[in-house]
């Protein structure tokens, strides 16, 4: 069996990162615990170009 690479999850984050950014009406937020909840990255879609808020 082969060695997951160790930049592989990285880069994918990067370069999804990097993709949605094209679009002014989307929001991007880094999860802290990604460990836990099972996604890296949340993609908010906006209209108007307002952030949503965020719970406390």
């Amino acid at each position: 069996m082969r060695q997951k690479l160790w930049y592989l999850d990285t880069r994918a984050e990067h370069l999804a990162t990097i993709h949605l950014l094209r679009r002014e009406d989307l929001v991007i937020t880094k999860q802290p615990d990604a460990e836990n909840y099972g996604f890296d990255i949340l993609v908010s879609i906006c209209q108007d170009k307002k952030l949503p808020k965020t719970p406390r």
